[in-house]
């Protein structure tokens, strides 16, 4: 699996206009339908996503480091 890294420009732009949180494991960022209150950048951990329509479920499980 190929691993992308963001410019070094990117980077910077994010860390001065971003802010760091911590969340508990489980914790719910965003449910289908809610309005946009920003967007989030995993910088460790582990993230699902679920794409679930009615009663069949997708699910995307990505592990960052």
């Amino acid at each position: 699996m190929a691993h992308n890294t963001a410019s070094a420009n990117l980077q910077y732009v994010l860390e001065e206009r971003s802010e760091k949180v911590r969340k508990p494991r489980s914790t719910v960022l965003f449910r289908r339908g809610e309005k946009a209150s920003g967007m989030f950048v995993v910088l460790s951990g582990k993230v699902s996503l679920d794409l679930g329509v009615d009663s069949v479920s997708v699910v995307l499980m990505v592990q960052v480091r």
